[in-house]
């Protein structure tokens, strides 16, 4: 029924048009016959109808049609056709339902055959049809001479299957008409043999573009000569976007064998079964090109190898020597560079909007350029050349002329530099790239094809900010990272970057550093240590892990933007990394509503929420271990003070802008002291250092949710504590003098609360301390005590503080040397059951006491040393004084266990 009604389009086609045409079918069976003979053709498939009468002349209009479901008439018959052709002239030629037909010139017949076809008239109707399943072959030795199969001007044809060229008959098949032939999707054209003319046609046989191949068909070449013609200016046949390019067998392309790349417009392009491809000039664009093992594309010397899609080499890419050929991965999809093959290219340009993924090493020699997004993975350029980020190229404009379809802006005058740029205009697609230029032809090459005619228009020419992606765990190190060509080497600033892999060297330092690194958009996939002061000018997300700034360094974001990645955790914030008396600093630039600053310890998340009353700017660090004065490296507070605090500080600067500011700090129960860790929520609140002393606790907390909230127009270091007080008494210099017999301590407080007692205490070993007077506070900020009892030798004080609520703070603990070592001598020391006093004279009198004055034991003696029990004595601190009329009396201390 289909072949019914096929038939029945072209009759209706043949009355409405007026021509004198008939419909034949071949019936001449598998041959070897003759093409011409009007024998072998019949108006019925059966062969029962009324042959072809008429000799073909050149105004024939016949409809010749070869059917594979029968090729004999009757009875029946189908397979192959074989014909001889010496000339002819037909309206068309059809090859359906799988028809197989081989065309060669009679034997030893020499010159060339010319099948003409003339068309019906009709532009919406093929007048050379091969149908899905059907094939054509022209097949002939030079010898027995070349066919051409011709199709006139105004002549389409539509090819759904395959036509192929064989042996070394310079055969060819030409087209008259831009876009006359067509190759539909799933068609193949096989160019093979030795033939030594052009399988299309030259720019003298055939008309530029004449032949079409849509995406998903194929050009398969064998042939030593170029489908593409002789010269630069001629392109016999265009490849569209999607269609395939086959060189293989062995084939040599270069400029001996016609013009294979100068100026011309690729699909998708294979080199395979050792071809090897010599560029005889740079190409306008290509899809995706692959380079099998054994095969080789060598670029030109000069210009641009733009490749649109995936970039697959298992053979060799490379470039003459000295060359300037970029190769140029300009895609508007996503593109990747793979295979395991030799990539070593003068220049490399990605551009604007073009997403380049490496799967392996590349090698470049003379420069990279990067507008848009490159992944690297963990592959690296290597080489001689230079890197540069692109960031807001300055635009520039041209003028000229589109045509919808084509991926050229023509009529550009000298137009430079723009390769990898963006361009916008009448008539250009959204997010089109330029991939090339000629200035000798007053052409820029587009990434996709235009969508409207426009003569000599505007057009703008700029680019964004590239992307860097690394999974390389050294990050964009200059020798070891991603990017590691000798040249120089420049991120400009506003450069994105997404890091997939733990790294402590994230981000590329140009070759001639700045005082800080000036980042676009950073997406962090994976636990970052910071490698230089950073300036943050879009938005820092964090996916996964934590980013460390280092103690000298800061990241600052300079526009207010949020954190991306939230929610935070212990799992994933910035860390405030401490060495001495510096922190890792978290920067955020005007900030006008509430505004987290996901900061912590390397140990430990502790968040801040600020809430300025206007624009303001803030600096925020971090760090664990709360200190008399707030800063890293100041005087720990005692374990008593911990006791009432969260042992956390937080350094909040506002570094512009002035008023209120509310801030709220987080947690984590770790941090609580033991008696903070009880406190209710009324009880909780932040206390400011303010340069002196820390002040009293304001605000309100959630000691369940582990948050406290005050207010502050002054900033510096932060605790949490207890609402309503300050943090506990802070002891600050412990001084002792000596004189015979006496030490005189003295100490100054901060912070003294009503109802303190400072109770003094004394060891001989530095362990065991006993109490040996108190003072109490006054609301002063200095006191003094004197130990009457100072033994000579080594002594050790501290002072123990009493508040009025019963909490215990204690001082750090000070060694007083006095005197000269004496004579007497008292062991062991602390003692448990008895005392040796030695170095005693004739006639003394050996007194203890206890640490009130108390005696509990006095004794003569004339003996040198004496042993006393004081297993009876409570523990404690005791003195032991030897008098001697006449003398001065010698005083010893102990402690009894």
């Amino acid at each position: 029924m289909k072949k019914i009604i096929f038939t029945l389009s072209f009759l209706l086609v043949i009355a409405v048009s007026g021509f004198s045409q008939t419909t034949y079918y071949w019936v001449g069976g598998p041959g070897s016959v003759s093409f011409t003979s009007n024998s072998n053709w019949n108006t019925q498939l059966d062969g029962m109808g009324t042959f072809r009468a008429v000799a073909p002349v050149s105004t024939d209009m016949d409809v010749l049609i070869i059917d594979g479901t029968n090729i004999a008439g009757t009875p029946s018959n189908t397979g192959p056709i074989t014909v001889a052709l010496t000339g002819t002239f037909t309206g068309q030629l059809i090859l359906q339902n799988s028809a197989t037909l081989i065309v060669q010139r009679p034997a030893g017949g020499g010159g060339t055959g010319t099948f003409t076809i003339n068309g019906d008239g009709n532009p919406g109707t093929p007048d050379l049809v091969v149908g899905a399943g059907s094939s054509l072959t022209i097949n002939s030795p030079s010898t027995d001479g070349s066919i051409n199969i011709n199709l006139l001007a105004g002549v389409t044809g539509s090819i759904g299957g395959t036509i192929s060229i064989a042996n070394s008959g310079a055969h060819r098949i030409t087209s008259q008409t831009a876009g006359g032939l067509v190759f539909t999707s799933g068609s193949i054209f096989n160019s093979g043999g030795t033939s030594t003319t052009y399988p299309f046609g030259s720019s003298t046989q055939g008309i530029n573009n004449g032949v079409v191949f849509e995406a998903g068909s194929s050009l398969m070449v064998t042939t030593a000569r170029s489908p593409m013609g002789g010269t630069s200016t001629h392109q016999s046949c265009y490849m569209s976007a999607g269609s395939n390019y086959y060189l293989k067998g062995g084939i040599v392309a270069s400029s001996a064998t016609g013009s294979w790349s100068n100026l011309k417009t690729y699909g998708n392009l294979f080199i395979q079964a050792g071809a090897t491809f010599t560029s005889d000039g740079p190409f306008y664009k290509i899809d995706t090109l692959t380079i099998d093992n054994g095969c080789k594309l060598t670029t030109h010397s000069s210009g641009n190898t733009p490749v649109l899609g995936n970039l697959v080499v298992n053979g060799t890419l490379d470039a003459p020597g000295g060359s300037s050929n970029a190769l140029v991965l300009g895609g508007s999809v996503p593109q990747s560079v793979s295979g395991g093959g030799s990539i070593v290219v003068p220049s490399l340009t990605v551009g604007n909007y073009s997403d380049v993924s490496l799967s392996r090493n590349m090698v470049v020699a003379t420069t990279c350029s990067i507008s848009g997004k490159l992944n690297f993975g963990t592959s690296q350029l290597s080489g001689a050349a230079t890197f540069s980020s692109r960031v807001s190229t300055t635009p520039v404009t041209y003028t000229g002329t589109t045509t919808t379809g084509s991926f050229q802006l023509t009529g550009v005058t000298t137009p430079s530099g723009v390769t990898g740029l963006y361009i916008t205009g009448p008539g250009i697609a959204a997010n089109t790239n330029v991939v090339g230029f000629s200035s000798s032809n007053s052409v820029v090459n587009l990434s996709k094809p235009a969508t409207g005619n426009n003569i000599a228009a505007t057009y703008t020419f700029s680019s964004d900010s590239a992307t860097l992606v690394t999974a390389n765990p050294n990050g964009l190190d200059s020798l070891t990272g991603s990017v590691i060509v000798t040249g120089a080497k420049t991120f400009q600033t506003g450069t994105n970057y997404i890091i997939n892999a733990a790294t402590t060297k994230p981000f590329g330092i140009s070759s001639v550093p700045t005082y800080y690194t000036g980042l676009g958009n950073v997406t962090l996939n994976a636990a970052v240590t910071l490698n230089y002061n950073a300036r943050i000018t879009g938005t820092l997300t964090l996916n996964s892990g934590k980013l460390t700034v280092l103690p000298t360094d800061s990241v600052r974001i300079l526009y207010g933007t949020d954190i991306g990645g939230a929610p935070f955790s212990s799992s994933k914030y910035v860390i405030s990394s401490l060495s001495g008396a510096n922190a890792g600093v978290l920067r955020i630039d005007n900030i006008a509503t509430a505004k987290l600053f996901p900061v912590g310890s390397s140990a430990s998340y502790l968040p801040a929420i600020l809430t300025p009353t206007s624009p303001m700017n803030y600096a925020v660090s971090v760090f664990q271990g709360v200190t008399a004065d707030g800063t890293p490296t100041g005087t720990p507070v005692t374990a008593g003070q911990k006791a009432t605090i969260v042992d956390a500080v937080w350094t909040i600067n506002r570094t512009s802008g002035s008023g209120d500011c509310a801030m709220t700090l987080n947690w984590p129960a770790s941090l609580e002291g033991s008696s903070f860790s009880g406190y209710s929520d009324a009880m909780v609140g932040i206390e400011r250092f303010n340069g002196t002393d820390w002040d009293i606790a304001i605000g309100s907390g959630n000691n369940t949710a582990n948050t406290a909230t005050a207010t502050y127009s002054s900033f510096s270091p932060f605790v949490v504590g207890q609402a309503g007080a300050s943090l506990p008494v802070i002891f600050g210099t412990i001084t002792a003098a000596t004189k015979p017999g006496a030490v005189t301590l003295t100490w100054n407080v901060k912070n003294e609360e009503a109802g303190t007692v400072y109770s003094i205490e004394k060891s001989l070993t530095g362990t065991n301390f006993t109490a040996i007077g108190s003072v109490k506070g006054n609301n002063k900020t200095s006191y003094s005590f004197v130990d009457m009892d100072a033994v000579t030798g080594k002594i050790f004080y501290r002072l123990k503080l009493t508040n009025a609520s019963g909490a215990i703070v204690y001082s750090h603990v000070i060694v007083v040397v006095s005197g000269n070592d004496p004579v007497v001598g008292i062991y062991p020391n602390p003692v448990t059951d008895r005392l040796n006093v030695s170095g005693l004279a004739g006639n003394s009198v050996l007194t203890i006491a206890n640490s009130k004055g108390q005696k509990l034991l006095q004794q003569k003696t004339d003996a040198s040393s004496i042993n006393v029990s004081v297993a009876d004595f409570k523990p404690g601190f005791y003195l032991v004084s030897i008098s001697k009329a006449g003398a001065k009396t010698v005083t010893k201390t102990f402690v009894k266990q």
